[in-house]
Order: C-alpha cells, then structure tokens, then sequence
C-alpha cells in the first residue's frame, strides 16, 4: 500500500463555552469522494464508507484520533507533534463533515496563532491505499485513513509531496505487526522528473507563484 494524503477546504472555526473555559474547533469538510481530486484521484464513496467506519470504531469512539500542524513523511501519528484532536465525522452526501477541537498545548498553539490570522488553512487526510488506473482518474481502493492533519493549500509544492508519498510502500509485517516503508527508487526518479517537469511548464506559463529568475 502507499502513502496518499488530500486535503479539502471550506472549514469553519468556532469557539465554544464549557464549564472549563473556551474551546477553539474546526469544523467542516474533512473527506470528498465520488469526484476526481487535485492530485487526479477519486475516492469512491462505497471503499471510503468502511474505511470512516473504521477510523470512527478505532480513533474518534476511543479518543485517539489525533491530527498534526502539516503532514510528516509517515501514515502514522505521533501523541507528540499532535495539534488537534476528531471529535466527530459524519457524511452528508458525498462528502464526510468533522468537527476537531485545536488542542492546548504547544502544538495546538501554533495552529491557533494562523487561525487567528487568517491563514488559509485546509484539513487533509492521511492513509495508506492501493491506487488503479482507470480511464482519465485513478481510483483509490482498501483505503486505511490513519489521521486528518491541518494544512496549508501549496500550489506547487504538493507535486514534491506526491512524488515521494507515491513512490513509497508500506508493508505490514504480520510477525511483527508493524509496518516498514520500502522506497522504489525508479518509481521515485519517474515520478520527480514528471512532476518537475509539469511544475516549471505551470512557473513559465505564470500559473504558479513562484518564481525563476
């Protein structure tokens, strides 16, 4: 299975009043499917039903569904660089709404400090997945959401991302129950070119912010 992380936009944040105090939460779309997304993938709804569930059953029922500032080059969550934490996901259509409060803690700190800024945030899933070709998109199958991350929304910088998440397997040892990260380095190189490639045609055409001098 590799690495896949999308994001989403159109979150909302709150603040709301309990017997301990303030609390800030994101809330809004968190998960799309049926539709084909930025990074050319679709994620069809009837996959991504169970995968929710599961995540719903193993992390937001037990309080364990933990979000990070960014995603790490990894499936997994770490308790320390957590920022945030799913309260709830339920579907409305198509899409998947979830409400997480933003943790107080250092974490959790800086994610408030862009809220209160205005910094165009957006919510992004974190999993591990097969991917199939199928006509102009591919499709995602045996999908294992492991979290929901807040991220910026980068124009080019996703293609860098991509090319590594891509090109890297996780396998899970059943003797030892973990999963290892095994890196194809052709599938790798492959993917770097074509992503370099279409990031300096979007530079040149001023499609992209960023700038060659």
């Amino acid at each position: 299975m590799i690495f896949l992380t999308e994001w989403t936009s159109g979150v909302e944040f709150l603040t709301e009043q309990t017997s301990t105090g303030k609390k800030l939460y994101i809330e809004g779309p968190m998960i799309q499917t049926e539709k084909v997304n930025r990074n050319g993938r679709i994620y069809p709804k009837g996959m991504m039903e169970k995968s929710v569930d599961k995540y719903n059953k193993d992390y937001v029922q037990q309080r364990r569904a933990i979000g990070e500032v960014t995603h790490p080059n990894k499936p997994f969550c770490d308790m320390k660089d957590a920022a945030l934490m799913i309260e709830s996901l339920n579907w409305h259509g198509d899409n998947v709404i979830g409400k997480a409060l933003v943790l107080d803690n250092p974490n959790g700190t800086i994610l408030k400090s862009l809220i209160e800024a205005n910094f165009n945030l957006g919510m992004s899933t974190r999993g591990l997945g097969d991917v199939r070709k199928g006509g102009s998109a591919d499709y995602v199958d045996n999908y294992l959401l492991n979290a929901i991350d807040a991220v910026d929304m980068p124009s080019g910088q996703d293609c860098y991302v991509n090319a590594i998440n891509e090109s890297t397997e996780w396998i899970f040892e059943s003797a030892s129950g973990i999963w290892t990260q095994k890196v194809n380095q052709t599938k790798a190189h492959q993917l770097f070119l074509e992503n370099f490639e279409h990031l300096l045609k979007q530079i040149k055409s001023g499609k992209n912010k960023w700038q060659i001098s």
